[in-house]
């Protein structure tokens, strides 16, 4: 997670909200385990380099 690019971000984004349609409760799994704040810490990353 720490070297992925935008385009993975905006990817992995993808599967996981297509994957709450399928899978309920799995867009929450994400926040509580921590991978969300990750992967908006990444953007923060990305847009500060900017």
């Amino acid at each position: 997670m720490k070297s992925a690019d935008l385009d993975t971000l905006r990817k992995l984004m993808t599967c996981y909200v297509r994957g709450d349609r399928f899978n309920e409760g799995l867009l929450k799994r994400i926040v509580t385990d921590g991978k969300l704040h990750c992967i908006l810490q990444r953007l923060r990353e990305i847009r500060d380099q900017l």
